[in-house]
């Protein structure tokens, strides 16, 4: 018995117990007293058992009444009709429905209560938040349901009367809150720690109440997830907010409010504001440390037009949610002013909802001076590039001058310009061009005297001279000129002249200006010394020229005169004087042929020859008909090539090389191949050939083959400058390939017309 009472077997078994007794003793003391004859008292002690049927089992409530009431009849009947007859029997009828009745309400009654009792109980069980019924006289846990069993790693039995203090681990706070329950005050929203079963600490929110009697419900919600995301987003905010502390950029931020929630070290050395100075403050208070007044800046035209506020910023820009704009702003850095690139963007928590702006502030004043002095360095280089370029589009020392001045005054709004130079031989100043003269002076203009103390002093020194008054100048006076501006024309560390500007009123001249006209008069002076070196060698090429016409024309006459009496001597002379006149011969031929060469190298210089259409054919016999000692072979050919009037020399040369070197039994063979665009010559000969060595540089200048027939060096080297001439390449092989000693083979190409 035991045993079943340790397993649970009355708590299973309470009520069909209860009700079976109830019964047997309602039937026994229903058979004592009738067989007493009484019959009036017995038959309520049947609502006992029916009662707790009806509220054990609702669904079979009425028929366990209808069995009873059946008992109860049977037994009446036995026991009564004999001796009283009917009536007991009719009454034992009508308590019979009673019965019934009573059953019937009491079932339905119970169902409710169980149904009500299912629903609270599912409640109970299936809670997302843990609960338990706690004795309070005892402070022991009495229930739990799963959710609270769960949290703490314990089953629902292990908890049963497992005292309280042994899952808690507030200590002394623990008193203070049973006593709250005893007085039966309401615990709402308490947080508490709890151990669990594994040692760890839960943090949960608590709710608490007493209930009738000696018990309390304790409701307490796990949220020990949302402190550790509360830590989490103290710790991200206070990273969040070192992030923006040590950023090197000024920045700030507000909330919905305006408010200031953030100010970092860089706006603090900005501004001067120390951040416990204006946290937590609004109403545009961030806008009196840059701009001395409450008002709306950058930050507050994020998604907004404000036409007036945006004028006072330039290039002020938005893309998308983010504003950007720069300022000058005098007041930061203690007054020094800056000139600041500012930044503004809205803030969002995670739902997409806006929660403040954050602003940051760059000092870009050193940019904006490197932006100056880049655009001062693109324009002095756009005024450097105009001087030069008008300089250099013009020829002549006077185009130059006169270009180089008046682009000068044009650029930079001058009233007058004259420019001298110094005569590299005399020494004497020249005055060369001059514009914005009056017409009443322009007729009487000379040059003006030389002992102007700022013209000698600028030519003198290579210094210039900036706002020179022009009182002591008569010229300039007249002129209605006030102040002038003297710029020394140098090139090569030599001063060779000065320009003189002229302005009608005083003027200054800023230090840029100064460098940019200084570097101006270097310009112009390279260019006039160009200008110069291009007359000189003008003139040298002249003299040149002129030298060597009379050269040639001069030692021409006297090598016809040598030469036709060294034929005279070499037909009349005998024996030695023979052999002298044929070698004077030979010399006088050299020289001729030395003329003629250096003439070709000149014309082919000099330029000016028209490349045209010409008949190869017609130039090559016309070239062999001049060697009727040289044996030349050639096929005839009906192509035309572009040349000029040089091309026999070509042919000259590779034939009577082919003859010098080869001897009167050298053969010649020229042949021409048509390729395309082009056409393929070919001199070769059986002569002594060139040797490999030789082969990539004989059409060099000066190169001379071993032989002692070899001449000057000139005649493959003009050969090879008329090819490239006309548009061509040259190059030397072997007629036999491999064999240099079979003979030479001379190939080009020309272009050929079409």
């Amino acid at each position: 018995m035991k045993r079943l009472l340790q397993e649970g077997w009355w708590d299973r078994h309470v009520w069909s117990v209860s009700i079976f007794v109830t019964t047997v003793l309602a039937i026994v003391a229903t058979v004592y007293s009738l067989s007493q004859g009484i019959t009036d008292v017995f038959p309520h002690l049947f609502y006992i058992p029916i009662v707790l049927a009806a509220y054990w089992n609702p669904r079979r409530a009425i028929l366990f009444s209808l069995f009873s009431g059946f008992l109860y009849l049977v037994f009446v009947a036995l026991f009564t009709y004999v001796t009283l007859g009917p009536e007991p029997v009719i009454n034992a009828g009508i308590r019979t429905l009673v019965f019934v009745w009573v059953a019937a309400v009491i079932a339905y009654l119970s169902g409710k209560v169980r149904a009500e009792q299912l629903r609270y109980q599912g409640i109970y069980d299936s809670s997302p938040a843990g609960i338990c019924l706690i004795r309070l006289s005892s402070r022991t846990i009495q229930d739990a349901n799963p959710r609270f069993a769960a949290m703490l790693g314990y089953s629902r039995e292990e908890l049963v009367d497992r005292p309280f203090h042994g899952i808690s681990s507030n200590g002394s706070a623990l008193s203070s809150f049973f006593s709250r329950l005893m007085e039966g005050s309401t615990v709402t929203e308490s947080e508490m720690q709890l151990r669990a079963r594994d040692g760890s600490i839960l943090s949960v929110l608590v709710s608490s109440g007493r209930l009738a009697g000696d018990l309390a419900i304790f409701t307490a919600i796990d949220n020990t997830r949302q402190k550790e995301t509360e830590e989490l987003l103290r710790v991200t905010n206070e990273k969040l907010q070192a992030i923006i502390e040590f950023l090197p950029d000024a920045t700030f931020v507000i909330d919905s409010e305006k408010r200031v929630i953030a100010w970092n070290r860089a706006i603090e050395e900005m501004t001067g504001v120390r951040k416990e100075e204006i946290l937590g403050m609004g109403d545009f208070a961030y806008a009196v440390p840059f701009y001395g007044e409450k008002r709306p800046i950058l930050i507050d035209l994020i998604g907004e037009e404000h036409r007036e506020m945006e004028s006072r910023y330039e290039k002020i820009e938005r893309r998308g949610e983010t504003t950007y704009a720069e300022v000058c702003v005098p007041s930061v850095y203690h007054g020094r002013g800056a000139y600041l690139y500012v930044k503004a963007s809205s803030l969002y928590d995670a739902s997409g909802k806006r929660i403040g702006a954050i602003e940051s502030v760059r000092d870009i004043t050193d940019q904006k001076r490197a932006e100056a002095e880049i655009r001062q360095h693109n324009r002095e280089l756009s005024i450097m590039n105009e001087i030069i370029g008008a300089t250099t589009s013009v020829q002549t020392l006077g185009d130059i001058l006169r270009m180089a001045a008046m682009k000068t005054v044009d650029l930079f709004g001058f009233s007058m310009a004259l420019v001298f130079l110094v005569d590299q031989r005399s020494g004497r100043t020249e005055l060369k061009f001059h514009t914005g003269l009056p017409d009443r002076l322009r007729g009487s203009l000379t040059t003006p005297d030389a002992t102007w103390e700022p013209l000698q002093r600028v030519l003198s020194e290579g210094v210039p001279l900036f706002g020179v008054p022009c009182r002591s100048s008569p010229l300039l006076a007249d002129a209605g000129i006030h102040s002038s501006t003297l710029i020394p024309l140098t090139a090569e560390s030599r001063v060779l002249g000065a320009i003189c500007l002229g302005s009608t009123r005083m003027r200054s001249f800023p230090a840029d200006e100064q460098v940019i006209l200084e570097s101006i008069g270097k310009a112009i002076g390279a260019a006039v010394n160009r200008a110069l070196l291009q007359q000189e060698l003008e003139t040298a090429y002249q003299r040149s020229n002129l030298y060597l016409d009379i050269m040639a024309h001069d030692i021409n006459n006297v090598n016809t005169a040598a030469l036709g009496y060294a034929e005279i001597l070499a037909e009349i002379g005998e024996g030695k004087n023979r052999d002298f006149a044929q070698r004077m011969e030979i010399l006088v031929r050299q020289s001729v042929e030395i003329i003629k060469n250096v003439s070709t190298i000149r014309r082919i210089q000099e330029g000016g020859a028209v490349i045209r259409p010409v008949d190869l054919h017609h130039i090559i016999t016309a070239e062999i008909g001049h060697f009727p000692s040289a044996t030349v072979h050639y096929p005839g050919t009906s192509v035309r090539v572009l040349a000029d009037d040089l091309l026999p020399e070509i042919f000259a040369n590779l034939i009577g090389n082919a003859f010098k070197f080869g001897g009167p039994k050298v053969e010649i063979w020229i042949n021409i191949r048509e390729d395309g665009e082009k056409v393929e010559v070919e001199v070769t000969d059986t002569g002594p050939g060139i040797a490999d060595d030789l082969k990539p540089h004989i059409f060099h200048r000066f190169q001379r083959g071993p032989s002692k027939k070899s001449g000057r060096g000139l005649g493959l080297y003009i050969t090879r400058m008329l090819v490239e001439h006309y548009g061509g390449e040259i190059r030397a092989g072997d007629r036999v390939p491999g064999q240099p000693g079979q003979g030479a083979a001379i190939r080009f190409a020309l272009h050929r017309a079409a």
